[in-house]
């Protein structure tokens, strides 16, 4: 659940920056965020089927320091916003990591 909150809440913050900077009416404005931010929770739900896809993000001595979540477009944005993704950062995603793999990581 902590990646899945992680992202939810950064993507939400995208959002509300995206259409804070478009500048619409109040209730234009409330209703893109709302439809966004539930297709936002939909899309977040802690299911491993829509964190399924993601990549490293090294540190230069070849750690791992985050996890980029990919989500492709639908799930967690409209078609025209494209893929979206978002970091995770290890020190979130270490304790749910394997005891085997964490000394991939380096948190911090």
């Amino acid at each position: 659940m902590p990646v899945s909150d992680y992202v939810r809440a950064q993507l939400k913050a995208r959002v509300q920056r995206d259409l804070d900077d478009d500048h619409l009416e109040s209730d234009v404005y409330a209703e893109q965020l709302q439809m966004r931010g539930g297709m936002i929770d939909e899309g977040t739900a802690p299911k491993p089927a829509h964190f399924a896809r993601f990549e490293p993000v090294m540190n230069a001595d070849g750690s791992i320091r985050a996890l980029r979540f990919v989500f492709p477009p639908y799930q967690v944005a409209p078609y025209v916003e494209g893929t979206q993704t978002v970091d995770v950062p290890a020190k979130i995603v270490l304790p749910l990591v394997a005891p085997a793999y964490r000394p991939l990581f380096r948190a911090g």
